[in-house]
This record gives C-alpha cells, sequence and structure tokens, in this order.
C-alpha cells in the first residue's frame, strides 16, 4: 500500500507543478444589454406583451450580430488601442443571452486585464454602428457597463490536475500489482 500512495503523491506532485508552471490568469468584463423593440407604445406608456415578446425572439439574433459580426470586431479592434485584429477580438468575446429575457450578456475575456477593459469600452464605442444598421427598429440598450477587472477569475486547474495525478499515480501503481 506504500507503494500506491507514494506513487500517488508524487504523480499528484507533478500534477500540481505543471498546473503552477501553464497557468495563465484570466480577466473578465462583463457587460448587459436588454433588446427593446423601438415601438411607439414604447415611447408612450410601456410595452405590450408583443414588444415583450419581440425583444426576445430579436435577441437572439443580436447575440450572434453582437459576437460574430467582422465589420464590429474590427472597430472595437481599432477602437480599443492596442495592436489586436478583429479576429483576436473575437476570440476574447463570449456572448449569451439570459433565458427567457431579451438580455443578453457578453464576456471580454483575456490575460491583462487592462486590455479586457479596452476591449469591452470600445466594443461600448462602437457596437450601436452595426445593430442599428442590422435592426434599425430596436434597440440594444446598456444595462450593465464593464468594470476594470479587480482580481483574476477563479481557477480550478491546480486542484484538478493535482487531484488527477494522485488518481493516476495510485492506478498506474495498482494495475502494475494487479498484472504482476
Amino acid at each position: 500500500w506504500w507503494a500506491i500512495l507514494l506513487a500517488a503523491v508524487i504523480c499528484a506532485s507533478v500534477g500540481f507543478v505543471v498546473a503552477k508552471v501553464n497557468y495563465v490568469p484570466k480577466y473578465t468584463c462583463t457587460m448587459r444589454f436588454v433588446i427593446d423593440n423601438k415601438s411607439e407604445n414604447t415611447i408612450t406608456g410601456g410595452q405590450s406583451a408583443s414588444d415583450i415578446n419581440a425583444g426576445i425572439t430579436l435577441a437572439r439574433d443580436y447575440v450572434v450580430i453582437m459576437t460574430e459580426s467582422n465589420t464590429l470586431m474590427d472597430m472595437v479592434a481599432k477602437g480599443s488601442g492596442y495592436e489586436i485584429t478583429g479576429d483576436q477580438v473575437s476570440k476574447m468575446l463570449d456572448g449569451s443571452l439570459i433565458e427567457e429575457t431579451s438580455i443578453v450578456s457578453l464576456k471580454v475575456t483575456t490575460s491583462d486585464p487592462e486590455v479586457s477593459f479596452a476591449v469591452a469600452t470600445s466594443y461600448l464605442n462602437n457596437y450601436a454602428q452595426v445593430t442599428d444598421k442590422a435592426h434599425s427598429n430596436t434597440r440594444a440598450i446598456v444595462i450593465d457597463e464593464p468594470k476594470m477587472p479587480e482580481k483574476a477569475n477563479a481557477d480550478n486547474t491546480k486542484l484538478l490536475y493535482t487531484l488527477f495525478g494522485f488518481v493516476f499515480g495510485a492506478g498506474l501503481v495498482m494495475g502494475i500489482i494487479c498484472i504482476s
């Protein structure tokens, strides 16, 4: 049993070191938009059920436009103040629709908090030029502006690699013992 435990501890240590050496902190800026139908009802006294349903349906389109428009990605890259391309911006961006709502959540994640914030800010400065062309009768209203990330995203890689190493080491020695 001592050989199993020793192998498990050694492999767990190797797993921890590999995770520690390869770890790159990630920083995320989040912004949220509500998709709103620009109907006369909205302006004069509230939204009807059809306005709300239209917003929910159009929000799906907005997620695609806001995360896959090459024109928008290029504009964001140019406005960020960093030497990045539209393709790189696209890889930094993750968009999702909050279920049963017309709210779109966009996240910019990079290894540098200042780059994440600069890209998110550039995004806010440029998105309307593209979304207004795509859907002139609706609008995306910013309800949560991005903030400078204060700390790196949570990361369980060290724990997972250590656990995997422990199980692998124990399993390997148990397999060798069973075969012998």
